[in-house]
C-alpha cells in the first residue's frame, strides 16, 4: 500500500468510514503483530496490543493530524506499546521478587478516595487544554511517542512540540496545584 493510499484511507477513517479502518487493519495487522512479537514474545498479548492500537486510531482519529506517514505512526505506536508492556512486566517481576511472599498493601479507603479525587481533577485539567496542547500531550504522555515522532506525525517542528508540551504541563499543574496529597496518619 502506498503512502497516498494510506492517507486516503486515514481521511476516510476520520470521516467515520469503518470499512477504511478495516482495510488498514487487514493491511497492517500481521506485519504489526510480527513486529510486536519481536519485542514482546507473547502471541496473545501481541494480538491484543495491535488490536488496541487500531482501536485508539479509531477513537482518536479526529485529533490525529497525520499528513505524511500513517505506517510510521502505526509502527511507532506498536513499538511504544510493546516496550511499555515489557517495562510493566519487568517492574512487576522486580516488585514480586523484592517483596517475596510478604503481602503489602497501603491502599486504604481514604487513599483510594484521595486518588480518585485527584484523578478527576487531572481529567478535567486535561480536557480543558487547548486542542493542539491536548493532542501533543496525549501523543507524548499517553501514547509514549518521542518529540521527534510527534513532530513527524503532526508535521510541526520539534520546538513547537516542546512549546506545546510546556504549555500543557503548566496548565495542568496550575489546575491541580490546589490539590495536594498529604501524608496520612499511620495506624
Amino acid at each position: 500500500m502506498t503512502r497516498e493510499d494510506e492517507l486516503i484511507l486515514f481521511k476516510k477513517v476520520r470521516n467515520g468510514d469503518k470499512r477504511a479502518l478495516d482495510m488498514l487493519f487487514r493491511s497492517y495487522y500481521n506485519t504489526l503483530c510480527n513486529f510486536s512479537y519481536s519485542i514482546v514474545k507473547n502471541t496473545d498479548l501481541v494480538e491484543e496490543l495491535v488490536a488496541d492500537i487500531f482501536y485508539i486510531l479509531w477513537r482518536d482519529c479526529k485529533h490525529l493530524d497525520i499528513k505524511r506517514n500513517l505506517r510510521a505512526y502505526l509502527f511507532t505506536a506498536v513499538r511504544n506499546k510493546s516496550l511499555e508492556v515489557i517495562r510493566k512486566e519487568q517492574k512487576s517481576a522486580g516488585l514480586h521478587e523484592e517483596l517475596g511472599s510478604m503481602y503489602l498493601s497501603t491502599e486504604t479507603p481514604e487513599t483510594s478516595l484521595l486518588y480518585n479525587e485527584l484523578n478527576q481533577h487531572y481529567q478535567k485539567a486535561y480536557e480543558a487544554l487547548p486542542e493542539k496542547c491536548r493532542q501533543v500531550f496525549k501523543l507524548h504522555k499517553i501514547d509514549g511517542l518521542s518529540y521527534q515522532e510527534i513532530s513527524d506525525i503532526l508535521n510541526i517542528s520539534i520546538k513547537t512540540v516542546e512549546n506545546q508540551m510546556g504549555k500543557a504541563l503548566k496548565l495542568i499543574r496550575a489546575d491541580i496545584a490546589h490539590y495536594q496529597l498529604r501524608s496520612l496518619p499511620k495506624g
